[in-house]
């Protein structure tokens, strides 16, 4: 077939369009968003400690994550407290961008997806866990070079915030049930080890509202224990890159029960395993199976959910 260059260049042109304008669009809503979220009083607090301080007196006053605190220092000695925190959360949202427009399927609409289910989350709230989430992202998108790739990928992701470090389950692949078999051991030993040691005295606060609030019936939830199922079941048709974004489903479903008396921590991993569904569904060849067909009904569910939830929010 003979291809036509004007056509082409006009394709690409609108294409660009298209990414601008969505871009524009995603940080109008992040500014909107951002400030009134429920994180962002608390980062204002943050923000008197370390506007004008040193970097290393004001570490260590907060013991933030090291990565993320320097990015939040840095910002902080030139801007205000609210276009500290909207900074902050625009690097995370800049990182993820590229990386799915780089690796994804449909990198457009994966990222409007992600904008709507897990923004208001993640860069409009949990700005450190945003940019830690972004190398969850990009750790399901690539082939590990060597042994030492995940656990590299890991450490960098625990420098933006602890949560990362669910990154090293994907070593778990060849051997799913040995992972989860070590997720539930652990949850039965995490309250004793971080109060028995004050190496771990940092990770306290996941401690918090120990009655927990956690729902095993709640809809979201319930919607990736269907996929959960489906990905159990379908397993061995699954391609590598599927396989990953399948196990940290499983894996927050599974981590959601087992910390059922820990809120804090059940529903920081909840939220970051849903970005498994987007490796499922768009990363890999385009073709469509018994899972994928499932995770996009699931998808669908969550992201009606999310469009209600922050247009009630707008409104607001």
């Amino acid at each position: 077939m003979i291809k036509v260059k004007g056509k082409d260049t006009l394709d690409q042109l609108i294409l660009l369009l298209f990414n601008v304008v969505g871009f524009i669009l995603a940080l109008m809503f992040l500014y909107v968003l951002g400030p009134s979220s429920h994180d962002a009083g608390q980062y204002e607090k943050i923000w008197y400690f370390t506007n004008g301080v040193g970097f290393l007196d004001a570490y260590l006053d907060n013991r933030y994550e090291l990565g993320s605190y320097f990015i939040f220092w840095s910002l902080a000695q030139h801007l205000s407290a609210t276009m500290t925190f909207y900074a902050f959360g625009l690097i995370a949202l800049i990182t993820k961008f590229y990386v799915i427009k780089k690796h994804y399927n449909f990198p457009l609409l994966v990222f409007f997806i992600y904008f709507v289910v897990f923004a208001h989350i993640l860069d409009g709230n949990q700005i450190r866990a945003s940019l830690s989430a972004t190398i969850v992202i990009y750790s399901l998108c690539v082939t590990p070079r060597n042994s030492y790739s995940y656990f590299l990928l890991a450490l960098l992701a625990v420098l933006f915030h602890y949560s990362g470090i669910v990154i090293l389950i994907l070593y778990f692949i060849r051997a799913p049930l040995l992972g989860i078999i070590l997720l539930i051991a652990f949850g039965f030993v995490f309250n004793g080890l971080i109060t028995s040691f004050d190496y771990f005295a940092f990770a306290r606060i996941w401690l918090a509202d120990p009655n927990g609030n956690v729902n095993l019936t709640n809809s979201l939830f319930l919607m990736q224990t269907v996929l959960a199922m489906f990905c159990v079941v379908f397993w061995n048709n699954l391609s590598d890159h599927e396989k990953k974004g399948a196990y940290l489903n499983v894996f927050g479903v599974v981590a959601y029960i087992v910390f059922i008396d820990n809120a804090i921590v059940a529903h920081r991993i909840r939220e970051l395993s849903q970005l498994g569904i987007l490796a499922v569904i768009f990363l890999g060849d385009n073709r469509l199976t018994y899972v994928r067909f499932v995770a996009s009904l699931c998808l669908t569910y969550i992201f009606l959910y999310n469009v209600l939830y922050v247009t009630g929010r707008l409104l607001n």
